[in-house]
């Protein structure tokens, strides 16, 4: 009875310390899949970053390119003397740019592009001279009805519009 009191004794402090191995390994296991975890997570949100880069400087340079000659337009004919401040370049030229604005409005809006810091104001600007100036009331009306985004732009970011009557 004694000898299987010993090796019971002795089986035991083996388990103990074999789970205090096992305890001491998984332990440290956990602290690198953490770490590893953590470092994937940093790994992806700077990809992430790049690619919102990316796309939002692409769509910035497709936004300009219909923009220029829309502004090109204007400078070249100055303001009309009716005095309604609108120079009409017809909706083959505004839907293609208000077309560009939605689709960035649409990333912006689903957060598949979220620092906007650098292209707010400008687009602002954009929108607001577009609508004001180179769009009469029915095609403002038809841009905001037609692109959904670009109309939930205009209302998220307080973009100053004119009457619709005028």
């Amino acid at each position: 009875m004694v000898i299987s009191s010993i090796i019971l004794a002795v089986g035991t402090a083996v388990l103990v310390i074999v789970t205090a191995y096992y305890a001491s390994q998984t332990e440290r296991l956990v602290g690198q899949t953490e770490r590893l975890a953590t470092l994937t997570q940093q790994s992806v949100t700077q990809a992430s970053q790049r690619e919102q880069i990316k796309t939002s400087r692409y769509l910035w340079e497709r936004i300009n390119e219909k923009y220029d000659p829309i502004i090109k337009i204007g400078r070249s004919q100055g303001w009309p003397e009716d005095g309604s401040g609108i120079i009409d370049v017809g909706w083959e030229m505004l839907s293609p740019l208000v077309r560009e604005i939605d689709y960035f409005a649409f990333l912006v809006l689903m957060d598949e592009i979220r620092d906007v810091r650098h292209y707010r104001h400008r687009l602002s600007r954009y929108i607001a001279t577009i609508m004001r100036h180179y769009a009469s009331a029915n095609i403002r009306h038809d841009l905001r009805d037609q692109y959904p985004d670009f109309n939930r732009l205009i209302m998220g970011w307080n973009i100053n519009m004119p009457d619709e009557e005028t």
